[in-house]
C-alpha cells in the first residue's frame, strides 16, 4: 500500500525512473555481445543407402546393422540411430560436442 501511495505522490520522479531503466536495459540490449543466429554445426553424419526391391529386415541385417557395428567404435561417438524401409536404409551417427571435424575422419 505504502509503494502505491509513493508512486501517486511522485509521480515525475517515477516516470523518470522508468524511463531510465528503460533507456539502460536497450543501451545494454545494443552492447550484449550475442549472437542471434550463431553458425553452429551439429556433429552428426548421415548414412543412406538404396538397396532396391529388398524389404526392410534384409536391408537391416545386411548392410544397416554392419554400418552400425562399424561407425559405433569410432572415437567421440555418442550414440547411433538407423532405420530401414522398403528399398532404403539410413544411419545417423550421433558425435560429441566438440569432436573434430567429421570430414576429415572419414577420408
Amino acid at each position: 500500500m505504502w509503494l502505491t501511495l509513493l508512486a501517486l505522490r511522485n509521480r515525475i520522479g517515477i516516470l523518470m525512473l522508468s524511463l531510465a531503466m528503460v533507456v539502460l536495459g536497450v543501451t545494454s540490449l545494443q552492447r550484449m555481445p550475442i549472437d542471434l543466429f550463431p553458425q553452429i554445426q551439429v556433429p552428426v553424419a548421415f548414412v543412406g543407402v538404396i538397396y532396391k526391391g529388398a524389404p526392410p529386415l534384409d536391408i537391416e541385417q545386411s548392410v544397416v546393422y554392419p554400418i552400425e557395428k562399424a561407425v559405433s567404435s569410432a572415437s567421440n561417438v555418442e550414440h547411433v540411430e538407423s532405420f530401414s524401409k522398403q528399398g532404403l536404409g539410413a544411419v545417423q551417427i550421433w558425435f560429441n560436442w566438440g569432436a573434430t571435424s567429421m570430414s576429415a575422419k572419414w577420408r
